[in-house]
């Protein structure tokens, strides 16, 4: 029994580590963008109920 690891596993492990955190990375991504729009799509009509109450928009 050798103690030695072959390099071809260990590349063959980080190659798929690799795979898994940038998988897991893309999904943290996006949810992180629907979290944001889902904020602005939330908002959105509560500002403007609580500063503009007749739903007009401010003079800029």
């Amino acid at each position: 029994m050798s103690l030695r690891a072959n390099p071809l596993d260990i590349h063959a492990q980080y190659e798929k580590q690799l795979r898994e955190l940038q998988e897991v990375y893309g999904e943290a991504m996006l949810e992180l963008r629907a979290r944001k729009k889902l904020q602005t799509l939330w908002y959105e009509p509560l500002r403007r109920h609580w500063f503009e109450p007749n739903g007009d928009w401010p003079d800029e």
